[in-house]
């Protein structure tokens, strides 16, 4: 009998094209209690602010906030954690859209 195998997620794997010197990407500060996955749409409420997961609800444009990225890494944050970061997509990127993370 045949062992069937499934590949998991890879970081990053939905990245088609960057800026060059990755200048597509940022160290993102992340919010207590996240469970971020590779591809997971990312948002801040303004600059300084962590970032957290964004549900689907908060894909209307008006209700998303001013920063937006894409995680490029899977990372859980404990709930006191306020310090974690993770590398993240903010600008000058093509990415595949079947990569993208929508909770």
């Amino acid at each position: 009998m045949q062992t069937t195998f499934t590949e998991g997620r890879h970081a990053a794997e939905f990245v088609l094209s960057e800026a060059n010197r990755a200048r597509s990407r940022d160290n993102l500060l992340l919010a207590a209690s996240q469970n971020i996955i590779a591809g997971s749409i990312l948002v801040a409420s303004g600059d300084g602010q962590p970032y957290s997961v964004l549900p689907v609800a908060g894909l209307d444009a008006e209700a998303v906030g001013e920063k937006l990225a894409i995680s490029l890494y899977n990372i859980t944050t404990g709930a006191a954690e306020n310090t974690r970061q993770v590398a993240g997509i903010t600008r000058d990127a093509a990415l595949a859209a079947q990569g993208i993370i929508t909770r």
